[in-house]
């Protein structure tokens, strides 16, 4: 049960892969802890590129194997899409439908408001089909068509417009939560993680889903004031900055707890010379990670770092001096750089989008045929 006292000893296994691979032979691993809605599940293959044009110091450290990733979500009303979505990657099955907007962050909440009439240009003489067709062929998102200053000056009533046009869903989604008792068993945890000791060996990347949040100890964590509003960007938060003027505080409002894995001890599957990749954008929990990791020795292992830091939780400068100190061969990206947007190239807001649900309600024998409901 994800709020009894967990045993640490299930997350420290010795790393096998020198019985597993070849003598000599090294893998590539991206760690994609806060997976959200999968808007950067396979964002190893722009880095991998980049490496190759910008970094070919670092590009000669990467493995002719393919990748394995590891995703870590804490957030209950995710998991079933992300197992699907998983699964979709690993065996080709049809990807899960997509009901809400998949943003993790403010700012891409503002590519995707374009595309549902939230900011723009709206013309009075447009029609719901006038208006999207336009869009459609605009093909741009928050810079050119939401100019920064424009959502800037108008956050409020762009997530407000986002909730209304998505409210059944994500209201759907906070009751899927509230009746949901079961906790994620222990086993499948342990299962999941246990995939690392055994290196991809296969011809195409290899995804793992953990159903779990990620941190430096085993335990459990609590997230408070879930609400539907708070769903727009994401994933789940204890803050109420989120609730947009004109609607309630307390709608959808619900309290949870989500097991805690210790990801520093299981980062010992892995050597400093395999090429890993580590993305990081867990609320916080960075300082405690980082903090297990450095007391492990488990730096070294790690060559890239993509990462949001919240610095309401601490000191980022300080944070990352100390694991650059103990890995100077570090390569650091930040979030809302050309190369870490919040989202992978297979997952721009022009492409990982869900259906208007206004589609829906004007269309009863709407059907989609392109995706499994989740």
């Amino acid at each position: 049960h994800a709020s009894s006292p967990a045993r640490d000893d299930m997350l420290t296994w010795l790393p096998l892969t020198s019985m597993l691979l070849p003598r000599g032979e090294h893998r590539n691993i991206y760690i994609e802890l806060g997976a959200n809605w999968a808007n950067t599940l396979r964002l190893h293959h722009d880095v991998e590129q980049y490496i190759r044009r910008k970094h070919p110091i670092s590009a000669a450290h990467l493995s002719t194997r393919p990748f394995e990733v590891y995703a870590f979500e804490a957030a209950p009303h995710i998991h079933p899409y992300l197992e699907a979505f998983v699964d979709h990657l690993n065996r080709g099955s049809l990807p899960p439908c997509l009901t809400v907007p998949p943003a993790g962050s403010s700012w891409v909440l503002a590519e995707y408001a374009f595309q549902y009439g939230c900011c723009g240009d709206v013309r009075s003489s447009d029609t719901f089909r006038t208006y999207f067709s336009r869009a459609a062929r605009a093909e741009c998102g928050t810079f050119h068509c939401c100019p920064l200053q424009q959502y800037v000056n108008t956050t409020s009533s762009l997530e407000s417009c986002m909730y209304d046009t998505f409210k059944k869903p994500l209201h759907a989604l906070v009751a899927a939560v509230r009746h949901k008792s079961d906790a994620v068993p222990h086993a499948l945890l342990e299962a999941r993680m246990a995939e690392a000791a055994q290196p991809n060996t296969g011809t195409q990347a290899r995804y793992t889903f953990v159903p779990a949040a990620a941190g430096g100890a085993t335990g459990s964590l609590k997230m408070n004031g879930v609400k539907a509003i708070q769903l727009i960007h994401g994933g789940l938060s204890s803050s109420n900055s989120h609730v947009p003027n004109g609607h309630p505080k307390h709608w959808g409002w619900k309290s949870l707890e989500a097991a805690k894995v210790n990801v520093a001890s299981w980062l010992q599957h892995f050597h400093a010379n395999d090429f890993v990749i580590l993305k990081m954008d867990i609320e916080g929990a960075e300082f405690e990670l980082v903090d297990a990791m450095l007391a492990l020795g488990m730096a070294k292992v790690i060559d890239i770092v993509l990462w949001e830091c919240h610095g309401w939780a601490g000191d980022c400068t300080a944070l990352k001096a100390r694991f650059s100190k103990a890995n100077p061969r570090l390569l650091w990206i930040a979030e809302h750089s050309p190369l870490y947007k919040g989202y992978d190239s297979f997952s721009s807001p022009n492409r990982l989008k869900p259906l208007d649900p206004r589609i829906r309600e004007q269309d009863l024998d709407f059907t989609e045929a392109n995706c499994t409901p989740v």
